[in-house]
């Protein structure tokens, strides 16, 4: 696995357990930096869910970058396939051909790459803790920066919520 920051969150009914659940953490190493809690009438639900909050931003950039050098490179070896069979567009315009080609490469493989980086997975998972605190239950999220936290944080709240389904990751 790697060290990649992950965001868990435990569901609770009462915030009595929410804040037992919230000091266990802590009591187990978890930092407190790295945990909120967001009630049902939490104004600050979507700095809570993601407080950096260019986080999203940054990891687009880069699987843009990524995408755009991999689309890149294949739209090089498209070029150069196209080039050895000797297609008129390479005869007529053998500079400009393999180029064009080369950056409508990086163009598909940035848009691929950046909205990867978007990540649906972003959006549901703050709508459904949106959902939640919506049904007056609360919400208590970790934001972990290592594997060994993550399964920790995860551990604890699947033993102190009631349900299987009241611990969710992205």
């Amino acid at each position: 696995m790697d060290n990649k920051s992950h965001k868990i969150v435990g569901i609770f009914t009462t915030l009595q357990d929410t804040d037992a659940a919230r000091n266990f953490l802590i009591e187990r190493g978890i930092a407190q930096a790295h945990i909120n809690v967001i009630t049902p009438d939490d104004t600050m639900t979507d700095k809570k869910i993601e407080p950096d909050g260019d986080g999203v931003a940054k990891e687009v950039v880069k699987d843009a970058i990524i995408g755009g050098a991999i689309g890149g490179g294949i739209g090089a070896a498209g070029a150069v396939a196209i080039a050895a069979t000797s297609i008129t567009l390479f005869v007529a315009s053998p500079l400009i051909a393999p180029l064009a080609l080369i950056g409508w490469g990086a163009m598909v493989g940035a848009v691929a790459g950046g909205g990867k980086g978007a990540g649906i997975r972003e959006d549901q998972f703050a709508d459904m803790i949106k959902d939640v605190t919506n049904d007056n239950k609360f919400v208590l999220i970790v934001h972990t920066t290592s594997d060994i936290e993550f399964k920790l944080a995860h551990d604890i709240l699947a033993e102190l919520t009631q349900e299987k389904n009241d611990v969710k990751s992205v």
